[in-house]
């Protein structure tokens, strides 16, 4: 039996192999001429390229997002064909940059984990066979997952420094992010119905803030561990409320000082308010889950053998400022929302610019307290009285009319009518939208490659926790993701940021050995 399952495991191994030798001989091929000019490039020009590439993605998932997508495709002159896929294509481009920006050094050829190797070949294969066999609609997102994501895995585990890679794509999430939430200060009021921000629902801002909170959660956790290593400047003696001036100047460097864990939890706190201000279920639970998975990994398994009251003195270190910040940001946030689109909106009515059907972002009309906006939120919460279907929005009657057009090799791409809801364009499901897109065997190859990338994320952090200060990075930006996918079709890596963040945390997962560090 031993004898069997050891040639059955060579078989697959040597299989594995085979396809990654091939698809490196391939991006060998492709990357060598540009492999001079890489070398050309300082590492200063490659982060920022790589930075903006991610900043500028985030924007085209954003516009996707909004009405402007119609605006821009109806101005270009190009042919149907081109508009169709245009965001993906250009996104693609961005990626060779990344691509190119991150090669350091000769390229060779490297093992791959077998499991993560064929999981992923497998899904690839189907996605195209359902193209070819189906409908072309779906022969982008195939090249997508079989050579535009396998390029920048070939290239980073060349590296091995995925620390680097995290933190480019963190810097340019962040500069995203705090554009959007400027403009959204200042050109989204906050109404009686579910806050949508600069999007033009509120599902794709709480898509958003799935994966935004627990990467400034990772920023925190990376800027307390940055601190420790640090030494602060102490408080000047006779520091006292009496002398202000001293007191202010003191608590200004104690601030700068540590700048990192002030922005993270800034930002931190900000999309919790736009949570609450949203109403999104998704992002809510999307958030419990990431939080206490942080706080298990962090507290229990980083340091769970420092002893209880070490660990018990570190919780109330770093939690209670989390806690704090979050309720000062609540009602702050509401106030920079209200006073900055005030300012907009007022001059717009007085001036008798807004239509009658925008008539309710009239601030001398728009009443809205935070008193309400809390009170709206815990009644979404409260599900007392409702069935499955009520609770989920009638996702579950979205569930079963899809469910029972399932055919083996999937659809073209189409809208169908649900009985007692209407006309549905997606299904609310990663999983359930794959098997109507693209049929049962692309489903199940994807169900299987989420299941292993999350253990092999898991395995990433044991094993790396104790030198890498990214470790927890791929696991942790893993929830936002699976929770959305349950109640959202938000798989494609071009259309979504949680998306783009969770098929890209799977590089180092195709190591062929995750090595393990201990300092």
């Amino acid at each position: 039996m031993s004898n069997q399952s050891e040639r059955t495991g060579n078989i697959l191994e040597k299989a594995a192999d085979v396809v990654a030798d091939l698809m490196q001989s391939i991006f060998l091929f492709l990357l060598k001429p540009f492999v001079p000019l890489a070398r050309r490039m300082s590492d200063k020009v490659k982060g920022f390229l790589i930075s903006a590439s991610f900043f500028i993605m985030m924007v085209i998932i954003y516009l996707e997002h909004t009405n402007i997508t119609n605006l821009i495709l109806g101005a270009l002159p190009l042919p149907s064909i081109i508009k169709y896929v245009f965001f993906d294509l250009v996104c693609c481009v961005l990626m060779a940059v990344i691509a190119v920006a991150s090669i350091r050094g000769p390229l060779q050829k490297k093992r791959c984990n077998a499991m993560m190797t064929l999981l992923w070949t497998g899904m690839c294969v189907f996605f195209l066979v359902s193209a070819i066999y189906t409908s072309l609609d779906w022969a982008a997102i195939s090249i997508i997952f079989a050579f535009v994501f396998p390029c920048v895995f070939f290239i980073w585990n060349n590296r091995g420094d995925y620390g680097t890679l995290f933190s480019l794509f963190t810097r340019g999430v962040v500069v995203f992010n705090m554009i959007f939430f400027v403009a959204s200060i200042l050109l989204s009021p906050i109404t009686g119905s579910q806050y949508r921000a600069m999007f033009t629902n509120s599902n794709s801002l709480g898509q958003y803030l799935s994966f935004t909170m627990p990467l400034f959660l990772i920023q925190y956790t990376l800027a307390w561990k940055k601190d420790e290593q640090r030494t602060f400047t102490p408080a000047p003696e006779g520091l006292h409320i009496k002398h202000p001036i001293m007191t202010l100047n003191f608590v200004a460097l104690y601030l700068h000082e540590r700048s990192e864990r002030v922005w993270s939890l800034i930002g931190l706190g900000t999309a919790a308010a736009f949570v609450l201000f949203s109403r999104s279920r998704t992002a809510f639970i999307a958030f419990i889950v990431s939080f206490a998975l942080w706080f298990v990994l962090h507290f229990l398994v980083e340091h769970g053998r420092e002893g209880l009251k070490a660990v018990s003195k570190m919780i109330l270190r770093r939690v209670l400022p989390i806690v704090l910040v979050v309720v000062i940001c609540v009602p702050v946030t509401f106030g920079l929302v209200k006073c900055g689109t005030f300012a907009v909106y007022a001059y717009a009515a007085t001036n008798h610019l807004l239509p009658d059907e925008y008539q309710y972002l009239n601030p001398f009309l728009n009443r809205t307290k935070l008193d309400d906006t809390i009170n709206d939120f815990n009644d979404r919460l409260d599900m007392e009285g409702k069935d499955a279907d009520q609770v989920s929005t009638h996702r579950t009657t979205i569930w079963n009319a899809f469910l029972n057009r399932i055919e083996p090799f999937g659809h073209e791409r189409g809208k169908i009518y649900v009985h007692d809801y209407g006309i549905a364009a997606t299904t609310h499901n990663c999983i359930i939208q794959i098997l109507y897109d693209s049929g049962i065997f692309t489903a199940l190859f994807y169900f299987a490659i989420n299941v292993a990338a999350g253990f092999r994320a898991l395995l990433y952090f044991l094993r790396r926790r104790k030198g890498d200060p990214y470790a927890m990075f791929p696991v942790l930006m893993m929830p936002g993701f699976l929770v959305t996918s349950l109640l959202a079709s938000s798989y494609p890596p071009f259309a979504y940021g949680v998306a783009l963040a969770y098929w890209l945390v799977m590089v180092p997962l195709f190591e062929k050995k995750i090595e393990k560090l201990e300092g």
